[in-house]
């Protein structure tokens, strides 16, 4: 029994001088899947780590982030954290590991270096906080462990008006499909609209152009056109697109979150490709007495009934100003009334000219 004595006391003296520390996770529920998201927007994780003895500690967290679908996708420690005796220290998610030294699971070493992201897929983060003394991590004081979800998101897929379709009313509703099947993540959906120039392609309108109208609505699939946004032009083709944003603004899902670009028009289409001008037609008067449109041979133009379109270069006669002088004009979609050739009637458009 004597020599049991010195076994025991000193099991119950290890027993005794075991640091008290406790850990809290927190874990955003939806992070962005981009590592450098995480080193950015530090409240991605947390560790909460509390002194609960009564002289100071110094730790170090080995956290491992592990999938439901892939098994263990990396491991790494933090650096060295200081805890005062009685104090809590909150280590955020671009301390919880040295990231210059993190072990990735080798078969997705390449696909999360290559890209910067994690796979889609529901993950656990397991996290061991060891007593750190004279370099060594021999003594684990707590763990714990939170899971979160890693989304995946799908180009939003427009569903009306058609593609090309020829709208009869302003009362349009734009629709679209959702970019993720989960219906807790709030998604931003921006639609944006352009007015198409003769002979422009969709694509070359959406980045070309100035945008016609747009609209932001949260977590909603479709949008009824307002009373108070600006009024389609009979006979003109706009392209349309959403794209999908999470609520910071940062894109979701490939082509930075943006639909296909889709077409209508807006009561009839413009009649044919453009043709060559007819020499007919001399000038068009801008402004009585003022603004001449002259030259007019390098337009082209498209027609739809009696309303002609012109884009291309003309001059400019100022007839009004001292010197009556002459400007090279670029006409961007000057839509004019001929319904009475010899009175022809501006009704929208863009002339365009630079004093020299």
């Amino acid at each position: 029994m004597k020599r049991l004595l010195p076994l025991i006391f000193c099991v119950f003296w290890a027993t005794a001088a075991r640091p008290q520390v406790s850990l809290e996770i927190l874990v955003n529920p939806y992070p962005s899947p981009y590592l450098s998201d995480w080193e950015k927007q530090t409240e991605t994780i947390q560790f909460l780590i509390t002194n609960e003895g009564n002289s100071d500690l110094e730790v170090k967290g080995y956290a491992r982030l592990i999938s439901d679908a892939h098994g263990e996708i990396f491991r790494g420690w933090s650096q060295p954290i200081t805890i005062p005796a009685g104090e809590t220290e909150t280590v955020t998610s671009d301390e919880v590991v040295d990231y210059a030294t993190v072990e990735y699971n080798e078969d997705l070493r390449q696909q999360i270096l290559s890209t910067g992201r994690i796979p889609e897929g529901i993950y656990t983060l397991h996290v061991q906080i060891f007593l750190y003394e004279a370099g060594q991590t021999e003594l684990m004081l707590t763990e714990g462990e939170a899971e979160f979800t890693i989304l995946g998101f799908a180009q939003p897929a427009l569903v009306s008006p058609l593609d090309d379709e020829v709208l009869s009313s302003r009362d349009v509703v734009f629709e679209w499909e959702s970019t993720t099947d989960h219906p807790d993540f709030e998604v931003r959906y921006h639609l944006r609209i352009f007015e198409m120039r003769p002979g422009q392609t969709p694509i070359e309108a959406v980045e070309a152009n100035r945008v016609f109208y747009e609209k932001e609505v949260v977590s909603t699939l479709s949008f009824l056109y307002p009373e108070d946004a600006p009024e389609f032009i009979p006979g003109v083709q706009y392209a349309w697109y959403v794209q999908a944003t999470d609520m910071d603004g940062r894109p979701l899902g490939e082509n930075q979150g943006r639909s296909e670009i889709w077409t209508f028009w807006f009561q009839s289409r413009r009649a044919g490709k453009p043709v060559a001008f007819d020499q007919a037609l001399q000038e068009i008067v801008l402004v009585p007495n003022l603004a001449v449109l002259a030259d007019l041979s390098d337009l082209e133009m498209q027609v739809e009934g009696d309303i002609y379109t012109f884009s291309g270069t003309a001059t400019l006669d100022l007839i009004g100003l001292p010197g009556n002088p002459r400007l090279q004009a670029t006409v961007d979609a000057l839509q004019v009334d001929l319904s009475d050739p010899a009175n022809p009637v501006v009704l929208d458009g863009i002339v365009e000219a630079e004093a020299r």
